[in-house]
């Protein structure tokens, strides 16, 4: 079993076993016109039939494997893609606005499995250069008998680093994605000690990961290291879906509007042309592209709504010469179709009482002429929102008027919203921070 990108469920059943028997935040950025966002979802693609192999030497040994997108399980009623080990193990992850989710794991071998609540997070839908992002969740394992084998909380933290090209076994990748992550556990139940990994990612475009190499350390209960173990790996070969299917968006992706965003799939056998249809509604209405295409790939003007749409769907449909449809796929999971995007604060950051910091937004294109532009923020994660500043006859895209408040502990589920408004007072558009911050006393 790979030790894997994020967790490694049978190391850690097994270590966790014996451990129990021997009883970040990046300086911030500044942007002129909004930092470049990228779509995780084109870098982490989830596409059935999709395969990798990874090579990975882990304190010496070399070790290989194979990962296919095979299949969906629904997982607390939500559909999930199985990534699924040449050893039978499967891990179910699916995209949503929020961006990626993990929501279980299967071990065979050791006949367990494991479950997170809520479900891992850990990438957003969009991140940019110098944005760090984190979530703290709960991982249960279960026994073949259901009973839960152990409990930790972990705490998981990734900054997008910058772009990198690389060479690996598999071909060469321009402009990686390149991230350095930090995890740690703390059990709850079922073992005594702590454990952190640290490293670096590497996402390319359309392929997902291509390199990493990553540092796991153990401590016992009095906080002592007593056990640390290293490795690296790299692709050595990738295949794309091997069925006819759409490629992209197939869940997760922000798509501007009024921009231009590129549909893609795979050839339909028999097909001579394709019809595109969308949803905003995760399918219960369908509108159709008034273009036939020629090809695998459309250039698509992002339409722009009332206000921003998180349930978008897109579908292609395969035409025979004699006009009958021959086959179609849609997005496995929802896309949101933006209006506003907030750019800072956006998760992750610290502030502290008295700190004045520029907070920044980038409007696409709306539906009618913005005539008055709201910012407000919470402490507690949305319950009540507190105004910052209103903006009438203008939307500049940053503001730098506001003072963090004075706090007397500490605000982890901090978040600051943006709201667009016409002349009639009709909002045509709105974004909330990804992630929360943190105000420090």
């Amino acid at each position: 079993m790979k030790k894997r990108m994020f967790f490694t469920p049978a190391f850690l059943v097994t270590f966790l076993a014996a451990l129990a028997l021997v009883s970040l935040f990046p300086a911030r950025e500044s942007f002129a016109n909004g930092p470049s966002y990228y779509n995780l979802a084109d870098y982490y693609p989830l596409a059935q039939g999709s395969t990798w192999t990874y090579q990975e030497t882990w304190n010496g040994e070399v070790e290989q494997w194979t990962e296919t997108i095979d299949g969906f399980e629904k997982v607390g009623g939500v559909k999930t893609a199985k990534r699924v080990e040449d050893d039978g193990g499967y891990e179910c992850e699916s995209f949503d606005s929020g961006g990626l989710k993990e929501y279980k794991w299967y071990e065979p071998s050791e006949g367990v499995y494991g479950v997170y609540n809520p479900p891992t997070n850990p990438f957003p839908a969009q991140m940019y250069v110098g944005q760090t992002h984190s979530c703290t969740f709960v991982e249960k394992a279960y026994n073949r008998r259901g009973e839960v084998m152990f409990k930790a909380k972990i705490t998981w933290s990734v900054t997008l680093e910058g772009l990198e090209d690389v060479s690996v076994t598999a071909g060469d990748f321009p402009g990686c994605l390149k991230f350095s992550f930090f995890e740690s556990w703390q059990g709850l139940k079922g073992w005594i000690g702590t454990g952190t990994k640290e490293g670096t990612i590497w996402l390319a475009n359309g392929i997902g990961e291509v390199k990493f190499d990553e540092t796991e350390r153990w401590y016992d209960d009095q906080g002592q290291l007593i056990l640390e173990e290293s490795g690296m790996g790299e692709l050595i070969s990738y295949s794309g879906p091997n069925d006819s299917t759409l490629i992209r968006p197939n869940g997760g992706e922000i798509l501007p509007s009024g921009e231009i965003y590129t549909i893609q799939w795979t050839p339909f056998p028999g097909a001579v042309k394709y019809l595109l249809k969308g949803s905003e509604n995760n399918g219960k209405e369908w509108f159709k592209l008034p273009t036939e295409i020629i090809g695998t790939s459309y250039d698509y003007l992002v339409y722009t709504p009332k206000k921003d749409k998180r349930k978008c769907l897109v579908k292609v449909v395969a035409i025979d010469p004699a006009g009958k449809k021959v086959g179609a796929d849609r997005s496995d999971w929802t896309c949101t179709v933006e209006v506003v995007k907030m750019t800072w604060p956006n998760g992750g950051e610290t502030l502290m009482p008295g700190d004045m910091p520029t907070i920044t937004w980038k409007t696409n294109e709306t539906k009618r002429d913005v005539a008055k532009v709201k910012l407000l923020y919470t402490k507690n994660g949305g319950k009540k929102w507190i105004p910052i500043h209103t903006f009438k006859g203008e939307n500049p895209g940053s503001y730098d008027g506001w003072t963090v408040p004075d706090v007397p502990k500490v605000k982890s589920k901090c978040l600051v919203k943006v709201v667009l408004k016409d002349a009639n007072g009709k909002t045509v558009g709105s974004d909330t921070s990804d992630g929360y911050f943190t105000i420090q006393p």
